[in-house]
């Protein structure tokens, strides 16, 4: 039998299975086991259940998921290293004003005072509305191009990412893949347009091996 195991691996090719014994070092890469959460596309048999919920390979990826640690972005890195600049700053000039206080002649208290609201007047007391108002207008700006963000610190880490690389389908994609834009010769030419141009011979020939299409014999 054949089954699909996109879900998991995000291999797009149909593993397949027979009930011979296997050693191979973990269950994704053994043919003789039946994985929760993939599908069956050829064949039938029949199964022993071993492990159910969380002990499945589908529940032990949702572990790791739940038991992933926060991390944080570099906005709020820089928030911070700013936070604490600003509070260094706005302490060491009630720290200055005091003692200039002081050396006046100005009473405790009147001088106390007043340098605590230097410390206060230095606070940036806008900033913490600024960058939520910054991060939730640009997740709406993203949610007009259908992309989605439940947590507003990813809308800079991703707004930071110049090129997504991804080489898996099954699992982030529909388990196929079309061409639509070619990039030959320093032009870009759409995969629709017919081909080849005389540019493109080296890129056919070279199609012509990098598939796994099997042919009858005689054909």
């Amino acid at each position: 039998m054949r089954a699909n195991l996109a879900t998991l691996t995000g291999e797009s090719h149909l593993r397949l299975l027979n009930p011979d014994v296997d050693t191979a070092s973990g269950p994704l890469s053994a043919h003789n086991l039946l994985l929760a959460g993939t599908l069956i596309v050829v064949g039938e048999c029949s199964a022993v259940v071993y492990a159910t919920g969380m002990h499945t390979e589908l529940g032990r990826i949702a572990h790791l998921t739940q038991t992933a640690g926060d991390t944080t972005s570099p906005l709020q890195q820089e928030i911070q290293r700013i936070s604490r600049l600003v509070a260094a700053l706005a302490l060491s000039l009630g720290v200055v004003f005091f003692a200039i206080g002081h050396a006046i002649g100005l009473p405790f208290w009147a001088n106390f005072m007043f340098a605590i609201g230097i410390i206060v007047a230095n606070v940036p007391e806008g900033l913490l509305p600024t960058v939520t108002l910054s991060l939730a207008l640009a997740t709406q700006r993203m949610a007009r191009r259908n992309a989605l963000v439940r947590h507003l610190p990813a809308v800079e880490t991703l707004g930071s990412a110049t090129v997504i690389l991804t080489d898996k389908t099954g699992t982030l994609t529909q388990n196929c893949m079309t061409v639509r834009e070619l990039f030959i010769s320093g032009q870009h030419r759409l995969a629709a347009e017919r081909w080849p141009h005389p540019d493109e011979l080296p890129l056919r020939q070279v199609a012509r091996y990098c598939h796994s299409l099997k042919f009858p014999d005689g054909q």
